[in-house]
């Protein structure tokens, strides 16, 4: 009896220690705080900011989908904005924190001063006239350069072609609205190649944001 009581009681012991943690509960899953990444302010920072999405990815076991799903629900400001604008061939994790971190590492070169310098120049001559700048930016950037121009529809036609994002003044591709675009005024913030699919950066300015920019309005 008593080798019977010491094998039970060493059977007992043995699975306590074999014992798998618990799985955390839905309801814990679903209130699982997300940190926030704002590209404008850049508080944390868009790599650092993946590092903290693949520790909550590999604690929860979430699958692509869901680890995409719920990072980008962290989102602000321009980032956000660029995620719902984002159209790759195949929308995935490792797609998607490549090209975020891509785009986090972007700068603008231009400033206040050089874009009313381009802006005056186009005012004289709308057609004819384009001013180049360099560009202060990434490796990643291709042509280093900052074009403004007034371009015709067969141009901006040329342009839909590579453009899938569309920086800060429009979040819809060129095709529907070239006509109203022809008078327009566009600067461009440069070209980045993505998967090897040219991206094209810009802001539109309408001939009347030109007096706005000169009274330091537009940003």
């Amino acid at each position: 009896m008593e080798k019977l009581i010491k094998v039970l009681t060493e059977t007992v012991q043995q699975m306590r220690e074999n014992a798998v943690q618990p799985v955390p509960s839905n309801n814990a899953i679903t209130t699982i705080q997300i940190p926030v990444f704002n590209s404008t302010s850049d508080d944390l920072g868009a790599a650092k900011w993946v590092i903290e999405i693949e520790k909550l990815r590999n604690t929860f076991n979430w699958s692509d989908f869901e680890t995409l799903s719920r990072a980008a629900t962290g989102l602000m400001g321009d980032a956000k904005e660029w995620y719902n604008t984002w159209q790759p061939f195949e929308k995935t994790w490792e797609n998607f924190k490549t090209e975020l971190s891509d785009l986090s590492s972007y700068t603008r070169g231009m400033d206040l001063k050089q874009i009313n310098s381009v802006c005056g120049l186009i005012q004289q001559k709308p057609i004819q006239r384009i001013q180049e700048f360099p560009l202060n930016s990434p490796k990643e950037i291709l042509g280093a350069k900052v074009v403004s121009g007034k371009f015709g529809t067969q141009v901006l036609l040329e342009l839909e072609k590579s453009v899938v994002f569309l920086r800060k003044r429009t979040t819809t591709v060129l095709e529907p609205h070239i006509d109203e675009l022809k008078g327009n005024y566009i600067i461009f913030e440069g070209i980045r190649k993505f998967n090897n699919h040219e991206q094209v950066y810009f802001n539109f300015l309408h001939p009347w944001e030109t007096s706005e920019l000169e009274k330091g309005n537009v940003h």
